[in-house]
């Protein structure tokens, strides 16, 4: 695992347990307490219009759902410019995704997954 895994893996377990910690907030005050989640939440949200129905085209409702709330929870973190950083929905993982692909079960065999769809959006921005 490189130093840039490591750092990535570390700052989302911190903010994991964070979020466990804080089950009663609100998905808003937990967007306002993360500064990643809150900023390219507000971001996404301008995303233009065509990418947005290019995403629901190729997603389904649920996993654009999840992507957006994956966004807000701060839980995916740029490492390059198209490169991110995710962790997974039980929060014992941590994938490497893309616009196009992810390392994540759903991604290596071929299927379409939430953690893509956030980096699309988050590089569409």
């Amino acid at each position: 695992m490189n130093a840039t895994a490591r750092t990535a893996r570390r700052i989302l377990r911190n903010r994991r347990n964070e979020n466990r910690a804080r089950k009663t907030e609100t998905a808003a005050a937990r967007v306002q307490r993360l500064g990643f989640g809150a900023v390219a939440l507000e971001a996404v949200y301008a995303v233009p219009e065509r990418v947005a129905v290019d995403l629901v085209a190729e997603y389904s409702a649920r996993q654009v759902r999840d992507a957006l709330e994956l966004i807000g929870d701060g839980a995916i973190l740029p490492v390059r410019r198209i490169s991110f950083v995710s962790v997974s929905s039980d929060g014992r993982d941590v994938y490497v995704t893309t616009g196009r692909d992810c390392t994540c079960p759903a991604g290596e065999n071929g299927r379409t997954c939430y953690h893509t769809a956030a980096a699309r959006l988050l590089t569409a921005c």
